[in-house]
């Protein structure tokens, strides 16, 4: 049994506060690439409307996502993604409050990191061309440092 390792929903979120989770979870075998597009592109919709911010990784059936945006929004969207049935072990991996956005410019911004078979130091580089237009390597913040350090563990894995 999995038991959830942060307090997210244990209290009233607050709409004020600009708040960040990561989170990963494994896609079930018939979420396959088309499908992930169409969600992709429903899911920029929706965080433009809400004003929600963040990147997806996808690297060998498993995803990592960074959110940003109003802590009510982030709070309830990660609900709905829980209970989303085209992925599963779903782990909140970190949550906090932030000051200023680190994908500020993106509603979502997506990776396919590339299958098993690809070299590890190929998918490095791509992560880091990846991230350095972000503000990821600018102000530091819990989620991001660990949404960077899961990507590199899930890289290495591949390889």
């Amino acid at each position: 049994m999995h038991v959830q390792k942060m307090s997210t929903f244990k209290r009233q979120p607050n709409f004020f506060f600009m708040y960040s989770l990561i989170y990963r979870s494994v896609a079930r075998d018939s979420f396959d690439m088309p499908k992930i597009y169409k969600m992709l592109s429903e899911a920029r919709d929706f965080n433009a409307i809400h004003s929600i911010t963040g990147c997806l990784l996808y690297h060998s059936g498993q995803f990592i996502q960074l959110l940003e945006g109003a802590e009510t929004e982030i709070t309830s969207l990660y609900e709905r993604i829980r209970q989303d049935p085209r992925h599963h072990l779903v782990e909140l991996l970190e949550e906090e409050e932030i000051e200023e956005r680190i994908f500020d410019q993106w509603s979502m911004a997506f990776q396919n990191m590339g299958d098993e078979h690809q070299q590890s130091r190929y998918k490095q580089m791509l992560m880091h061309s990846y991230f350095s237009e972000s503000k990821i390597f600018i102000k530091a913040s819990k989620t991001g440092l660990v949404l960077f350090k899961r990507v590199q563990e899930l890289l290495k894995k591949g390889s």
